[in-house]
């Protein structure tokens, strides 16, 4: 990762003239010793990053980073795992609804109390938990809005985030209608 960012970030400095620029700052470095960290065969310290980010005129997180395609994986991984755990929980919802259904049919009596709690939970879709869920932090993001004078669905970031807002109010205006 830290390698492949010095390429990256290196430019048309060849390593030689990047290892040249860190000896004039005291470092002990040969074209060697920049391919080997380039590699990954050798660590870059954390000293040497400072210099070295320095020298690259970018700020270190810049050079620590994950690189894009491999953050982008990472976060991938992450929305992809986070959805088996929401088709998971909506098996273990049906599944929960289902029991709840055999126990209310077996049941020889049942109050008034009883009754309202089955048609509340029979009759509520995984769409409408998602749903006041979403109402719960559209809530939150206006009170956010309020406290610190912003709006959150106002995208300053880019494409992708102003496509998954669109997404978001989309789904949210869908809901409306029906």
């Amino acid at each position: 990762m830290v390698g492949r960012n010095i390429v990256r970030l290196r430019g048309s400095k060849s390593q030689a003239d990047v290892a040249k620029a860190m000896r004039g700052r005291g470092w002990k470095w040969s074209q060697g010793t920049i391919s080997t960290i380039e590699t990954g065969e050798r660590p870059l310290r954390f000293n040497e990053a400072v210099d070295l980010a320095d020298l690259l005129g970018v700020p270190m997180d810049l050079l620590l980073r994950e690189d894009g395609d491999t953050e982008i994986s990472t976060r991938a991984r992450v929305v992809a795992t986070a959805a088996e755990s929401i088709a998971s929980a909506v098996e273990d919802y049906w599944e929960a609804q289902m029991n709840l259904a055999i126990v209310g049919d077996r049941a020889e009596t049942r109050d008034g109390l009883s009754l309202v709690v089955l048609e509340t939970w029979l009759t509520k879709r995984p769409e409408d938990v998602i749903a006041e869920l979403r109402e719960k932090r559209d809530a939150e993001a206006k009170a956010e809005e309020v406290q610190y004078g912003f709006d959150p669905k106002q995208n300053t970031n880019g494409k992708f985030l102003n496509m998954l807002n669109e997404h978001w109010n989309r789904d949210v205006k869908h809901q409306e209608e029906a």
